[in-house]
């Protein structure tokens, strides 16, 4: 049986307020060159306890995107302002944009990035997200070994320094090549062929993460819902014609995955929830779209609420 994540994606104005909590360079891990975070909070039963309940993670778009050092800062202000959140998606101010081209990043520099996380003790916001930002730079069909090694770096740093998984952001700009012939380098290449090629990308990203954080939670923004040629059109937003390498790259998370880790398709179709009236406000009931990769497995569409508040 599928377990049910809900990430609840909303542009949010996190409350400033600074905690006075610093980074710390945590211990010196002399074999692999960076300095090692503290790792999960309470250990493995972190992981076990965001998969056996339904979680809320904020994702904060632009301009309003928190950094490792700006949820350090907030720390204190944001757990005492929220009572339903539980987690955020954190974007790497140095890294996060780099990692996804053909440009090497050192573990180092990523621990750089997380490093205001290694001396925080959240009560509340503990189940934190690194997001990677997909870039245009390669090709499906360029060398993507140096994107493989920094997502292998940055799986074992994001552990060390205690966060629940990695968000894949196909949809950030400049984003992913997902769009053909549009986006494509090679035009005597067929769509079967980038589709083949894109799923291995996938795969590969999807086998660096769990080789390093195999109890990772990884989220696919976004993922197999909008192209899902057999889901029924009334439903979904359909971005197969337009975006047809998209369940590509996805299918490919899927193939990789292992029993320890958890996958999420992160999409975010309006259409794909029904809101019903309570107490006054417009709450969001889950809906489910199935999209068959092999194995036949079934992904719920997480819904949105409004920002919760006390």
């Amino acid at each position: 049986m599928t377990t049910r994540v809900l990430l609840m994606v909303v542009v949010v104005a996190v409350v400033a307020a600074c905690n006075g909590a610093s980074g710390s360079r945590g211990t010196e891990d002399t074999g692999v060159g960076y300095p090692a975070g503290p790792g999960p909070q309470g250990g493995s039963a972190l992981y076990a306890q965001f998969r056996s309940s339904k979680m809320v993670v904020l994702h904060a778009r632009a301009p309003l995107v928190l950094t490792p050092a700006g949820f350090r800062d907030r720390l204190a202000a944001s757990e005492a302002a929220v009572d339903e959140v539980d987690g955020v998606f954190l974007r790497l101010p140095t890294t996060g944009d780099l990692l996804a081209r053909g440009t090497p990043v050192s573990a180092r520099a990523i621990a750089a990035d997380l490093q205001p996380l290694y001396t925080l003790k959240p009560t509340q916001l503990r189940y934190n997200f690194a997001v990677v930002a997909m870039q245009r730079d390669l090709d499906a069909f360029d060398d993507w070994s140096v994107v493989i090694a920094n997502f292998t770096a940055l799986a074992k740093v994001a552990r060390d320094a205690g966060l629940v998984g990695i968000v894949i952001d196909g949809t950030s700009r400049p984003g992913l090549r997902v769009h053909y012939p549009d986006d494509m380098k090679f035009p005597t290449r067929t769509i079967t062929d980038y589709q083949a090629q894109t799923q291995v990308l996938g795969r590969k990203i999807m086998q660096a993460i769990v080789a390093e954080f195999p109890d990772a939670a990884v989220v696919v923004v976004r993922g197999a819902s909008g192209a899902d040629l057999g889901t029924t059109a009334d439903r979904v937003e359909r971005e197969s014609a337009a975006a047809p390498l998209l369940g590509s790259f996805f299918a490919g998370f899927v193939e990789a995955r292992v029993a320890s880790a958890l996958l999420v398709d992160g999409g975010n179709d309006d259409r794909l929830r029904t809101a019903q009236p309570r107490d006054g406000a417009t709450v969001w009931q889950e809906a489910q779209v199935t999209w068959r990769p092999p194995g036949d497995i079934e992904y719920v569409i997480p819904p949105e609420r409004p920002y919760p508040s006390k």
